[in-house]
């Protein structure tokens, strides 16, 4: 580990400012709970272990550290998310003075099986907290607590990683191939959020309560389903910004590439 984070310092060469820091990974936020190790049960078998546990890792750690260290606002950014023009203003000001609680740069619909089981383990949470969404609802069909469901969808049934025992058993449970969530999440390669928000009681417990599910893991929710869903839950439509800056998600080198050459700087590449 210190030799990959020399190697990084390097690689930043000029751009290693005094505001930045790079820094070893505990080896204790990074291991799967015994509860989800049995891969018979993991979902979407094409993303490997530490795929999610960076998603673990985002919705645990990460925030904990960040607020440790002070921090009042956590930004996830990809290692291969780009932003590609100025932002224009100080984000941070902002947040203060409008009380955003959450700011993204892209929102799709995902597909049913990265978010398989949690407007389940949603319903459970709103029921047993007596919490009135801010948005959910809008995004349910019936509005209500009735259309809070994963959607059996073709997509999902088509799945070819999927048992035939398990689309039986979905067949006999009667799971709805109708109405339901509608999966619109935010995409979480760049995505900001107040940490006082995020500590605060119930946002906290039902962060932990995706966590301790095994979901993040096993149905590979990762932070993405989460935070979408603390997203709907508790945040109301102006307390919600949307950054509007030229961004790229892309594992293409060009990007970085044309900014080291257009800014002139030292860059060290990285090792074959």
């Amino acid at each position: 580990m210190p030799i990959q984070v020399e190697v990084l310092k390097q690689q930043l060469g000029e751009w290693l400012l005094p505001n930045i820091l790079v820094l070893p990974l505990s080896e204790a936020s990074w291991r799967v709970h015994p509860f989800s190790t049995n891969q018979r049960y993991w979902h979407a078998t094409l993303f490997n272990t530490n795929y999610r546990l960076a998603g673990v890792w985002r919705l645990t750690y990460a925030p904990a550290f960040a607020r440790d260290m002070g921090h009042r606002y956590m930004m996830l950014l990809d290692d291969d998310a780009f932003i590609r023009s100025p932002v224009g203003f100080n984000i941070v000001e902002t947040f203060d003075k409008q009380g955003y609680l959450m700011a993204a740069r892209n929102i799709v619909h995902d597909i049913p099986w990265v978010t398989w089981g949690l407007p389940e383990l949603v319903r459970y949470y709103l029921v047993t907290h007596k919490v009135v969404p801010a948005t959910l609802f809008e995004h349910c069909n019936p509005p209500n607590l009735t259309g809070l469901y994963s959607l059996d969808d073709v997509s999902h049934t088509n799945n070819s990683e999927t048992p035939p025992e398990d689309l039986l058993a979905l067949q006999e449970l009667h799971q709805p191939t109708e109405g339901g969530w509608d999966r619109l999440v935010i995409f979480t390669n760049l995505v900001m959020w107040n940490l006082d928000w995020w500590f605060s009681p119930l946002v906290n417990r039902f962060v932990h309560l995706c966590v301790a599910s095994g979901g993040v893991v096993d149905q590979r929710w990762n932070e993405q389903a989460v935070i979408t869903m603390a997203w709907q839950i508790f945040v109301r439509k102006e307390q919600f910004f949307m950054f509007n800056f030229s961004f790229e998600h892309t594992k293409g080198s060009y990007v970085a590439d044309q900014f080291f050459e257009e800014h002139k700087l030292k860059h060290v590449p990285s090792p074959a």
